[in-house]
């Protein structure tokens, strides 16, 4: 995997305020990676989270199963708002710049 890399949130439809927890976001601010061997629908799960620990999604699956594996073996990531994307839209989505410590 690489050093660093770009992604985005998904699953925001299914997190309660997410909506405005997105849009208190901006480019450069800092964000949680959280990982959720036990989630039902997905062992390789990665939850992201603003710093206050409030969960505004997920990894995207594909991306998950190999950076789940460096998280498990003690790897440090720091993740980072790229961009917020959809404000003409009203439906807001969020991509996040991933960086290897």
């Amino acid at each position: 995997m690489k050093e660093q890399f770009f992604s985005k949130i998904v699953g925001t439809t299914f997190v309660t305020n997410s909506y405005e927890l997105m849009s208190n976001l901006g480019s450069g601010d800092k964000l949680l990676l959280q990982r959720e061997p036990n989630n039902k629908y997905d062992s390789n799960a990665i939850a992201v989270l603003n710093t206050d620990s409030k969960k505004l999604g997920h990894i995207p699956k594909d991306t998950a199963v190999e950076l789940s594996r460096h998280i498990d073996n003690g790897k440090q990531w720091q993740c980072y708002v790229s961009e917020i994307t959809g404000h003409q839209y009203q439906n807001l989505g969020c991509n996040i710049k991933i960086i290897l410590e």
